[in-house]
C-alpha cells in the first residue's frame, strides 16, 4: 500500500503526517475510545489549524465519532476520518492526556 503524505503549516512549522487511505478496525475502534474516555473533558473549542477551528468542541466530537464509526469503510470518508485523528494530535499538544 502507498503511503501519502500532506504538510500543514502552522506556526510557520512543517509537519508532515501520513495521509492513509484505509485505517483499521483497531485504529478507528482506539480513536474512538479515546474519545469516548474524555468526552468532559473536552475544551469548548480548539483550532486544529490555521484553517480549521472547532468553535463547540463538546457537541462536535461525539457528532464526528458516530460518523467515523458509521462510515469507516468508506474510503470517500478518509479525509474526514484523518482529521478526527489530526484533532486527538492538537488536543494531546494541548496537554489533554
Amino acid at each position: 500500500m502507498q503511503n501519502y503524505y500532506f504538510c500543514v503549516i502552522n506556526a510557520n512549522i512543517k509537519e508532515a503526517m501520513e495521509y492513509k487511505k484505509l485505517y483499521t478496525e483497531e485504529e478507528i475502534k482506539e480513536l474512538a475510545q479515546w474519545f469516548e474516555a474524555r468526552y468532559d473533558r473536552l475544551p469548548v473549542s480548539v483550532r486544529i489549524d490555521e484553517a480549521t477551528f472547532i468553535p463547540d468542541l463538546r457537541k462536535t466530537a461525539p457528532l464526528l465519532i458516530d460518523m467515523m464509526l458509521y462510515q469507516q469503510e468508506k474510503p470517500a470518508f478518509m479525509g474526514e476520518i484523518h482529521q478526527i485523528f489530526r484533532l486527538r494530535e492538537r488536543l494531546i499538544a494541548d496537554g489533554m492526556d
